[in-house]
């Protein structure tokens, strides 16, 4: 409610420090693809899981490499190497093509 009283479209995708799911990435995909922006992705801390989140996003989005995605984990978030979960999904994980985030609800 606060989000929409500012002109903001809440969009809520909970993940996990240990990686991000396969529903979850398409998830966030489909948000970054779909939805007008620019977007603002946070976290608790806001240095591990929103710059993975958003690091998808450069990829998917932006058509970032994935090695820029990670360096900029890394460079300008201070993103924890001990989350190889979410650097993991970043660099390896499965993106998924346009006509399968358009597929889903």
């Amino acid at each position: 409610v606060a989000a929409e009283e500012l002109g903001l479209r809440y969009v809520h995708v909970p993940i996990q420090y240990k990686g991000i799911t396969r529903e979850e990435i398409a998830k966030l995909t489909k948000t970054f693809r779909e939805l007008e922006g620019p977007f603002y992705v946070h976290c608790f801390h806001g240095k591990h899981r929103g710059p993975a989140a958003a690091a998808l996003g450069r990829v998917a989005l932006d058509g970032a490499s994935r090695d820029i995605a990670i360096a900029e984990m890394r460079q300008y978030c201070g993103t924890a190497g001990i989350y190889e979960g979410l650097y993991r999904v970043i660099a390896k994980g499965s993106i998924p093509t346009e006509e399968e985030t358009a597929a889903l609800r």
